[in-house]
């Protein structure tokens, strides 16, 4: 059930947020994350979906052993309770399945309408990898209905090891006009005017919970990239992680009406950078 993955140097990223673990990422993840749908489900459904793409956190010891898997996880609900939580295969030993069983059980807006029995596979997976999954496409369990498939991406090992959560001080230096390169790693890093307050404030200000979850009264967090050009805009928006429900594209849209970056530099010259962020959508007030 789990594999062993070389990690492969394609990305770096930096956050504004210390309190936040590291990040779910990955270049393909906008295509991946985006949920399989097997059956039609009671819309009550899709809180349920942005509640596990935001509180399922990469487990640290089979992220230091850069270690991944899927597996399929039976449970029932009853009167708005979760009970009988099982793996379906052999258990990985490694902290998947506590991780599921923690969030399973850490959800309490179940309605009766919900009551049954259920089996969700979930995928953890490492970025960098040059090998496919194994057991995608398991078997449906007799007797259970399949819930929509869930991909949880994070930061490797050695990747981990190349990055720290810090906000650069300001670049100086002449622009590098004849060098068009992305660069993952700089010397200063590229940040907002006026550091993680400033943002902070800027995407409260601008950031609406989408139409669709208006009625959910919920938290729910986008992962992002995109590029600081030379001048300090903000191009190639990428949602790298989507809880759904309309979230991603709205962080999006906050991302792309920012304000000029600071950019950062490399041997004295502003250069192009890859950039990560979070950005969080609180309960409604």
């Amino acid at each position: 059930m789990l594999q062993k993955k070389s990690l492969l140097y394609r990305y770096g990223f930096i956050f504004f947020f210390t309190l936040i673990s590291l990040p779910v990422v990955a270049h393909d993840a906008q295509k991946r994350d985006k949920p399989h749908h097997l059956f039609s489900v009671n819309p009550d459904w899709d809180k349920f979906y942005v509640f596990l793409k935001t509180n399922i956190k990469y487990p640290k010891d089979a992220r230091y052993a850069d270690l991944s898997g899927t597996n399929q996880y039976k449970f029932s609900v009853e009167n708005g309770l979760v009970k009988n939580i099982t793996s379906v295969y052999e258990s990985d030993g490694i902290g998947f399945g506590t991780e599921i069983g923690k969030v399973l059980l850490s959800y309490h807006d179940f309605k009766s309408s919900q009551n049954g029995n259920y089996t969700i596979q979930i995928s953890f997976e490492l970025t960098g990898s040059a090998h496919a999954l194994k057991n995608q496409g398991l078997r449906p369990v007799a007797g259970y209905k399949p819930l929509d498939k869930i991909i949880i991406l994070a930061l490797g090992k050695k990747d981990q090891e190349k990055y720290v959560n810090q906000i650069a001080d300001p670049g100086q230096g002449p622009v590098n006009n004849n060098d068009q390169e992305v660069y993952v790693t700089t010397e200063t890093k590229p940040y907002f005017p006026g550091g993680l307050d400033k943002f902070d404030s800027y995407v409260k200000s601008v950031a609406k919970h989408p139409e669709k979850a208006k009625d959910f009264n919920m938290e729910a967090k986008v992962f992002l990239s995109f590029v600081v050009e030379k001048n300090g805009e903000i191009t190639d928006v990428r949602i790298l992680r989507d809880p759904g429900l309309g979230f991603g594209d709205e962080a999006a849209r906050v991302m792309k009406t920012s304000p000029k970056w600071v950019p950062a530099t490399t041997d004295g010259q502003i250069v192009r950078a890859n950039y990560r962020v979070p950005i969080t959508f609180p309960v409604s007030q």
